[in-house]
């Protein structure tokens, strides 16, 4: 047997190569609204964010070149943040949301890079299309975080008493998913001119990603449809 085929025969057997990468995303933003209280829940979500980079790592392991890249960027990103459990700065901070931000950004151009070079569907196709999605409203999210991290007050908060940040920055994720399906509740908004030229960017961005990637998924679809 061919080696370069073994990886994607043990993933295949495994239920391909989105699907750890998926149920830890799911995992993740469905259980990080309870992890906001700091201590043993602090711990916890680092846990689940682990298992994601170790997944989103687990993606790309049939192509030797984008695991080193991947492994370069997530080595360092689980390492800083582990290290904000013992030591908490703010360059600390800041450098686990730039490596977060690199490797979520390139683990988001694989996935939607392999998507879209896929000849036919899959259910391993599926999952891949569901996890670039939330691969980007994550970026996007940490990108918000870094920035009300640096600027504070970038964004207003209407259920956030004033002055406490770090609950403003939690809040990221469910801003970037609201930017990013263009729902708006009003509750969270951009007052800077870079939050606001960013959330509008995601905004675009959540709309060309269902449409060209729907698009490409039927066309693919009609493509290998049995012709009558």
């Amino acid at each position: 047997m061919d080696q370069r085929y073994a990886p994607r025969l043990v993933l295949a057997g495994f239920g391909g190569s989105y699907a750890y990468l998926l149920a830890s995303l799911l995992l993740f933003f469905v259980l990080n609204p309870f992890f906001e209280e700091g201590g043993t829940k602090n711990i916890l979500l680092d846990v689940f964010l682990s298992a994601v980079l170790i997944a989103g790592t687990y993606t790309v392991i049939h192509s030797r070149a984008r695991l080193i890249i991947a492994l370069c960027l997530g080595i360092p990103a689980i390492i800083a943040r582990w290290s904000l459990v013992f030591v908490d700065t703010d360059e600390l901070i800041v450098a686990t949301h730039v490596f977060m931000i690199a490797f979520f950004g390139f683990n988001t151009v694989t996935v939607l890079w392999n998507i879209m070079s896929e000849r036919e569907i899959t259910q391993d196709t599926i999952y891949g299309a569901i996890c670039g999605y939330l691969l980007l409203a994550l970026c996007w999210a940490l990108v918000f975080s870094l920035i009300e991290t640096m600027v504070p007050g970038s964004f207003a908060v209407l259920v956030t008493p004033a002055g406490d940040q770090e609950r403003v920055a939690s809040l990221m994720f469910y801003y970037s998913f609201t930017s990013l399906t263009t729902l708006g509740y009003g509750d969270i908004v951009p007052i800077s001119p870079v939050t606001r030229s960013f959330s509008t960017l995601e905004a675009v961005m959540g709309q060309l990603y269902l449409t060209v990637l729907v698009a490409r998924l039927v066309g693919l679809h009609i493509s290998r449809r049995p012709h009558d």
